[in-house]
């Protein structure tokens, strides 16, 4: 028999009190810490750029241009170009106009001169619209912006970590997406990166309460931030597709909310549709891109220029198989010809290309598998980058498939396994490469967060059973 004194109760209520106390302290303690590291750490990268682009250039240009116009009050419309000087080490790009467009064509070939275009997705350049019109195209406030944005998605990702293995898996999740060296790297970058892995992980965060609580409100703002994610990279799509048949299968309570889901999505795109329809004469979701991707991807020409500076050829085995050559050449589409007609000639062409040449599409595809799994990327290379890339992205790897494999019972892990399988199928048919990768890792972390964490608690735990 257990003698109880009198004043024990509150006593135990009083430490039990104290331990809620503190432990909501050290929760505050913990989203404070993992937003001014994520913030501070890009902070410090960013502010030194100053209002010069990074390299590699890629799509940056484009961007601005489009926010330009945006902000001049063309909406989403391209200009012609002037051809800035060519680096020594990318005078291969010249080449590449033999084969496609003049280097002051300003769409690529698809997007006519001084008309209304869907080749990008509209949100990432309504931002910079604003940022013209506001902070007169300053990209230094442009980085800053981002530095916030990536700050935020931190604490997205700590949010999902403390959901996941409670507060330790989330400190580690939200610290080493602060510290992750190609999230860092891409907050100064002028690209979509920044806005979407936010976007991605609202929408993701959303997700994980709705199938916790699937009630119509939090389906309905799910179905908004995944809209928004998609207005960034249209990629969201399927994403989004394959997480609702995971959450029915998961939680068939669901079910019966996936239409507010859906509606929040329509409601949130609907602007962009009906834009399309009245401007480019057909009301569509998908940006006008994905033809010229599919051309330009599997053109063995183009990509043999870039692969034989890098040292890594197509074999010539495999480029002596190649049949139906014909479709290889660009179209020289007359001004008559709209731009989502473009997308659908270059669409059926690069299929039948395809169709030709399976031998070589499936090389392709298993080149651009590599290029996902690059330690470094090709274009900007260094000790410091090679390294800093390459034992970050090891240990995501390494940790991360342990803590899948920890957790694949839980839905969220589950859910961050299809997130990188669907981005590395996606990315293997159609644009490999680092940036087309990051999205994904940024998601990645929960698994590796969660092993991490659970590895670290029984370190803990032995020390203390050693130190009785």
């Amino acid at each position: 028999m257990v003698i109880q004194h009198p004043g024990e109760d509150s006593d135990q209520h009083g430490r039990e009190k104290m331990r809620r106390e503190r432990g909501s302290v050290i929760t505050r303690h913990s989203w404070v810490t993992v937003f001014a590291v994520a913030l501070l750490v890009r902070l410090v990268f960013v502010i030194p750029l100053g209002a010069e682009l990074m390299k590699p250039l890629r799509d940056q240009r484009l961007y601005l241009r489009l926010g330009e116009s945006i902000a001049a009050g063309r909406g989403l419309m391209l200009g012609r170009r002037t051809p800035g000087k060519v680096a020594p080490e990318n005078q291969w790009k010249q080449k590449v106009h033999d084969f496609w467009v003049g280097p002051d064509d300003p769409g690529m070939g698809l997007a006519p001169e001084g008309r209304p275009t869907a080749i990008i997705e509209p949100l990432y350049p309504l931002l910079l619209g604003l940022g013209s019109r506001l902070w007169a195209g300053n990209l230094l406030v442009t980085r800053i912006l981002q530095a916030c944005l990536g700050a935020l998605s931190a604490l997205l990702l700590c949010a999902l970590g403390r959901k996941l293995g409670g507060r330790h898996t989330g400190l580690i999740a939200g610290l080493g997406f602060a510290f992750y060296p190609h999230l860092v790297y891409y907050s100064g970058i002028i690209a979509t990166e920044t806005l979407f892995i936010f976007l991605q992980l609202l929408a993701l965060w959303r997700w994980a309460l709705w199938v916790e609580k699937p009630d119509r409100t939090g389906a309905l703002f799910l179905g908004v931030a995944s809209g928004g994610a998609f207005l960034t990279r249209a990629s969201m799509l399927p994403l989004g597709v394959v997480l609702l048949c995971l959450a029915v299968w998961r939680q068939r309570s669901t079910l019966r909310t996936v239409p507010a889901v859906v509606l929040g999505f329509a409601l949130i795109t609907a602007p962009w549709v009906i834009r399309n329809g009245h401007s480019m004469g057909e009301y569509r979701l998908l940006p006008t891109k994905g033809g010229l991707n599919l051309w330009m991807q599997n053109h063995p020409d183009l990509q043999q220029l870039q692969l034989e500076r890098i040292g890594t050829p197509i074999p010539r085995d495999i480029m002596e198989t190649i049949r139906c050559r014909e479709l290889e050449q660009f179209p020289a589409f007359p001004d008559s010809v709209r731009e989502v007609q473009r997308d659908r000639i270059l669409t059926t062409r690069a299929l039948r290309y395809i169709s030709c040449n399976s031998k070589y599409f499936l090389y392709m595809c298993w080149l651009r598998c590599r290029w996902y799994f690059r330690f470094a990327g090709s274009s900007v290379r260094g000790g410091l980058v090679d390294f800093l890339g390459s034992v970050s992205f090891g240990l995501l790897l390494v940790f991360g498939t342990i803590g899948i494999w920890r957790g694949r019972r839980e839905s969220m892990i589950l859910m961050a396994g299809l997130v990188y399988l669907m981005n590395l199928v996606s990315h293997t048919l159609f644009h490999g490469g680092i940036r087309y990768r990051i999205p994904a890792d940024s998601v990645f972390l929960l698994p590796a967060a969660l092993a991490l964490g659970t590895m670290l608690e029984r370190v803990a735990t032995r020390c203390r059973w050693k130190t009785r």
